[in-house]
């Protein structure tokens, strides 16, 4: 069955899979799942939840690394919307 990839947002035959870095489970292509790509917005919220790119563990930043270059992304543009995942928290828990 075609299935939009969670990832590349190809319609394809996708693997329901876990990611290799949280307890979330995702809808992969075959491409994205053979290169530990992943959706964009699981990265941000996974940085964050580390408190950002520094605290990551060298399999992890590997993983970002490669994911930004797929996204055509910044490690700037990455902190930004980690920057802007905490004040959304921030905002909603006031």
């Amino acid at each position: 069955m075609l299935r939009k990839c969670e990832a590349c947002g190809e319609k394809d035959e996708c693997i329901t899979c876990s990611s290799s870095f949280s307890g979330q489970t995702f809808a992969l292509c075959r491409s994205c799942y053979a290169n530990d790509i992943y959706p964009y917005d699981a990265l941000v919220s996974s940085v964050w939840s580390i408190e950002g790119i520094d605290n990551a563990t060298d399999w992890f930043l590997t993983i970002v690394e490669n994911n930004l270059t797929f996204y055509g992304k910044t490690k700037e543009e990455l902190d930004s919307d980690v920057n802007f995942l905490e004040y959304r928290f921030n905002e909603e828990n006031k």
